[in-house]
């Protein structure tokens, strides 16, 4: 199973759901371009995104593969699904729909580009200005996730905030497709989250004819982190 996680985050934040998953699967956590330890481009754009992670699943050989994705790393396993599907044998998408989003984000982005990274000579120094910036701390704490120690001293954001910063747009939106995914598909939304909406199990089902759409009762935005348990019951009935 691969795993894909979503904006500002790493592979770093599916630790619980992987030990959870490993029972039953091979996982792979994937650090998405600009993001953790993978490569900076400029280019940010899912169909890109979805090729990387096709590259990876033929280089090792895994196809087809169970990919599970939240958020944007959700978009990139559905483009991946509906672009090259042989290589997909279930899809999991956790709180995201294949559609375009209005303007969200922008203010973390913008907290980020402005963070003044060389200032700070240690970590709750720099936490302190994030929450200044956005009042809301564990909003704050999970961005300064990216704040990682230099070498010779000092700090550096790992995220490429300037490419994403670029790519807003396009990472709201989602690629328009004639095609279909007919693999088996499960989509997990938080009960307290506005990602997807009743409303777009239509769109769902036109793209992936063979999903369902489940609820966890509480769960915002970022249902594996604040529901691993859950989540991984979810997934492994699935299969």
């Amino acid at each position: 199973m691969i795993l894909l996680h979503g904006l500002f985050a790493s592979k770093d934040n599916f630790h619980s759901l992987s030990r959870r998953l490993s029972h039953q699967f091979t996982v792979y956590a994937l650090d998405l371009r600009n993001h953790g330890e993978s490569f900076h481009d400029p280019e940010m754009s899912y169909q890109g995104m979805a090729a990387d992670t096709a590259a990876f699943i033929e280089e090792l050989g895994l196809g087809p593969a169970a990919v599970f994705g939240h958020s944007i790393g959700g978009k990139v396993a559905m483009e991946l699904a509906l672009s090259q599907p042989v290589l997909i044998s279930a899809l999991v998408v956790e709180d995201i729909a294949p559609k375009q989003y209005p303007p969200r984000l922008a203010r973390e982005v913008q907290a980020l580009a402005e963070l003044p990274v060389t200032d700070f000579t240690t970590r709750p120094e720099a936490e302190k200005w994030m929450i200044g910036k956005l009042a809301n701390p564990a909003v704050a704490r999970f961005l300064m996730k990216n704040l990682v120690s230099a070498e010779g001293g000092g700090y550096f954001l790992r995220l490429n905030i300037e490419a994403i910063q670029s790519n807003l747009d396009t990472l709201l939106d989602f690629p328009s497709s004639s095609r279909s995914f007919q693999g088996p598909a499960l989509f997990i939304r938080g009960g307290s989250s506005d990602y997807i909406q009743d409303d777009d199990f239509s769109l769902i089902t036109r793209y992936f004819p063979n999903s369902h759409v489940e609820t966890l009762d509480g769960a915002t935005h970022w249902v594996h982190a604040e529901q691993p348990d859950a989540v991984a019951d979810l997934v492994l009935d699935f299969f």
